[in-house]
């Protein structure tokens, strides 16, 4: 069972448009790394004028200005740029529903691989493609109200267990070895537990932010995912794979 988390916003939540935001991600990709750039050339350069001396005092002074308008002038214009063509790519759909990045498998993998590096970064800048703590069952996201949550589940439990990823991975890693080694289809984690009586639900979340930070999410999740349950709780599990143990771990404390 290969499952893809495709969120669903929220009424009062902007729609998310994945295409647009890899526009302006690239824009402010332009943005941060032109600065560490400009501090490597200065350094070199301050390097060179330094062993010429007062001599190179004027020279310097002209250099300094011309490359700080020259990194300024791309800084900007690649945040411009981002932010245009976002505006422009988001634009295009004209109220249609665009297929998203992350409805394809190897999508949501490269997106979780880019919030697994610049996660943290990326939320406040480029929040269309920051991976929101969500929990979901067969790939589809879980309401927290109460009664959209009795008509989303498939056959609830009163014993939970969560899965819980790892670094740079999507709820779909959960599916990795349902294929045996004569190519024949093997159950998944997911249906094993059904098997035995639990009812499994992934958690997907934005693997780049601080573990104590996920950890809190997580906890946070759980408390509101029991709480609208439809019966009341009588095992909870929670499974977690690599960095997903870390944050289980986390969320433990904070719960």
């Amino acid at each position: 069972m290969t499952s893809v988390v495709v969120p669903a916003p929220a009424p009062d939540q902007p729609i998310v448009d994945e295409v647009a935001g890899a526009a302006r991600l690239a824009g402010a990709l332009v943005d941060t790394l032109t600065t560490p750039i400009h501090e490597t050339h200065r350094g070199i350069a301050g390097r060179v004028f330094g062993t010429l001396g007062p001599a190179g005092v004027p020279a310097r002074l002209v250099h300094d200005a011309v490359s700080g308008v020259a990194y300024g002038t791309v800084r900007g214009g690649g945040r411009l740029a981002g932010a245009a063509a976002g505006a422009a790519v988001a634009l295009s759909a004209r109220g249609r529903d665009r297929r998203p990045i992350s409805a394809h498998p190897l999508g949501a993998q490269a997106l979780a691989f880019g919030s697994g590096l610049l996660g943290e970064w990326m939320d406040g800048r480029t929040d269309d493609l920051v991976v929101r703590s969500a929990c979901t069952q067969h790939g589809r996201v879980l309401p927290t109200d109460p009664a959209d949550l009795v008509a989303a589940l498939d056959e609830p439990t009163d014993r939970l267990v969560l899965l819980v990823h790892g670094l740079a991975e999507t709820t779909a890693a959960w599916g990795w070895w349902s294929e045996g080694a004569d190519g024949q289809r093997v159950p998944s984690y997911a249906e094993r537990l059904c098997e035995v009586g639990w009812t499994p639900l992934e958690v997907g979340y934005n693997t780049g932010l601080p573990v104590d930070r996920s950890g809190a999410e997580l906890a946070d999740l759980i408390g509101a995912l029991v709480a609208a349950w439809p019966e009341p709780v009588a095992e909870l599990a929670v499974v977690g794979h690599s960095m997903g143990g870390l944050v289980t771990a986390a969320a433990c404390h904070h719960g």
